[in-house]
């Protein structure tokens, strides 16, 4: 491959839909059963979701959601985190969707955390992996400030693809691994991460975490940088019903290169506080 070139992992969309603001969002569906909706990441799009649709497709409808920004939405790429998390809240309602159950990767999951607290009744479990309820100033202040200021860049980085990698963590055996996600990475323009990246220093929602009834399951990559295992254990005094979980070996990156491991942690924790006991 040319230097500077990347190849992108895309999904045929299912379908569009028109949201409130005029912006057309796109998803995806794959699979039959109990619906979970998919929010992914600062960066990837629904691409980057790609081995995790294929690992809770085998059990689930999965219903993948781009959020506004991606390279095949044609939006504004300035938003507040407000208007994402309508975003998902009339997507929801648009699809018709009664209490699914949510899964939110990265800035996805911080997406999906705000949504939960704002319409708990409207969940029917939550599993969060790379995401917390707000973001230490030790994030921006080190490696993200350079990673912002050098995204702005054009072309390809070597300093960001670093981070990329910092961020992967160690393959699985049946994952996806560190170029697959540098590849899609880069799918998502450089001025939309940027922007995501900044949007995150705003973010707080932990005075409303007592507001999740719903069980909630945190899955923590034990190698990831952003959210570590103990930031990630420290929300479960504030959730009432909310289990975390470990990732042996992952990082940041744990819903691409630990995807089947993540499915299956998500099944046995439905199986655990959804269905009855026999």
């Amino acid at each position: 491959m040319v230097a500077g070139q990347h190849l992108f992992y895309s999904m045929a969309p299912t379908g569009f839909l028109s949201l409130s603001d005029g912006y057309t969002a796109e998803y995806v569906v794959r699979g039959t059963g109990d619906p979970i909706v998919l929010v992914p990441g600062l960066a990837g799009g629904i691409g980057l979701l790609r081995p995790m649709i294929e690992a809770l497709s085998e059990s689930h409808q999965v219903i993948a959601l781009e959020i506004r920004g991606e390279k095949s939405c044609l939006c504004e790429r300035s938003f507040h985190f407000d208007r994402l998390v309508r975003d998902l809240a009339e997507s929801i309602d648009q699809l018709r969707l009664e209490s699914p159950g949510i899964l939110g990767v990265s800035f996805g999951g911080a997406i999906a955390l705000d949504y939960a607290t704002r319409f708990p009744h409207r969940v029917g479990y939550l599993a969060i992996q790379g995401a917390n309820a707000q973001y230490e100033r030790r994030l921006f202040d080190g490696v993200a400030r350079k990673v912002l200021d050098r995204l702005l860049l054009p072309g390809d980085n070597p300093f960001v693809n670093q981070f990329f990698k910092l961020l992967t963590g160690r393959r699985s055996a049946e994952g996806y691994g560190v170029e697959f996600v540098i590849d899609q990475c880069w799918s998502t323009d450089q001025s939309v991460m940027a922007h995501r990246f900044a949007l995150l220093e705003e973010y707080n929602v932990s005075a409303r975490l007592n507001r999740l009834r719903m069980p909630v399951l945190m899955l923590a990559g034990e190698m990831d940088v952003v959210v570590p295992p103990s930031d990630a254990a420290s929300m479960e005094s504030q959730v009432p019903r909310m289990e975390t979980r470990s990732i042996p070996e992952a990082g940041h990156f744990a819903f691409v290169t630990h995807s089947r491991l993540i499915a299956e942690e998500i099944r046995d924790f439905r199986r655990g506080v959804l269905e009855p006991a026999v």
